[in-house]
């Protein structure tokens, strides 16, 4: 699948496609919300869901890494540079 063609779909379409397609790459806690980001095939999707409200906030898809800098500070590479 690509960029254009999820783009396409409708939310619910877009759910099933991060279901059975997406891997869920990475989780921000934030105070009340929590932030997903998974990857689907060559492209990205983050979604900022309101845990209070279960709603989500927003959704953003790009297929760029600039859009992972928040994620790439988070990831504790200690381990692996001893």
């Amino acid at each position: 699948m690509t960029i254009s063609e999820f783009k396409s779909l409708g939310e619910r379409e877009q759910i099933d496609v991060m279901a059975s397609k997406g891997v869920q790459i990475a989780k921000i806690e934030h105070h009340k919300k929590q932030t997903y980001l998974y990857q689907v095939d060559s492209f990205y999707v983050e979604v900022i869901f309101i845990t209070r409200k279960e709603v989500t906030q927003k959704v953003k898809i790009f297929d760029t890494t600039d859009s992972l800098a928040a994620y790439l500070k988070k990831i504790d590479i200690n381990s692996l540079i001893k």
